[in-house]
């Protein structure tokens, strides 16, 4: 006979916006599948994901309000290039289809199991 043990925890978050609920999700990937992500790698996806797609516009508008140099979102974008999880769509870079969420509300289970 096998004994399941549950551990069953709630927590509700608020966020201030739209765009720092999508930074903490992507956290939560990068932490839970262990993806290694900078930082600035999170904030990048999480603000593509934000506006849709990230054109020569918007490239800007993160150069600006993050006060990032072009050449370094550049270094961010090409090293999630390589891994996939931005792609080029009509001039645009979008994240892949499997990363981009829009929600209102989310709710996660996470089940982590040990071997």
């Amino acid at each position: 006979m096998f004994v399941i043990l549950w551990t069953a925890q709630k927590i509700r978050k608020r966020y201030d916006s739209h765009l720092e609920a999508l930074t903490i999700y992507y956290g939560l990937l990068n932490v839970l599948n262990s993806l290694n992500l900078t930082p600035a790698q999170i904030r990048l996806m999480a603000f593509t994901a934000e506006h849709k797609a990230l054109s020569p516009k918007k490239k800007k508008e993160y150069c600006k309000t993050y006060a990032y140099s072009e050449q370094s979102l550049s270094n961010v974008v090409c090293s999630l290039k390589e891994r996939g999880f931005l792609l080029k769509q009509e001039g645009k870079l979008v994240l892949h289809p499997q990363l981009h969420i829009e929600f209102e509300a989310l709710a996660l289970k996470i089940v982590i199991e040990n071997e």
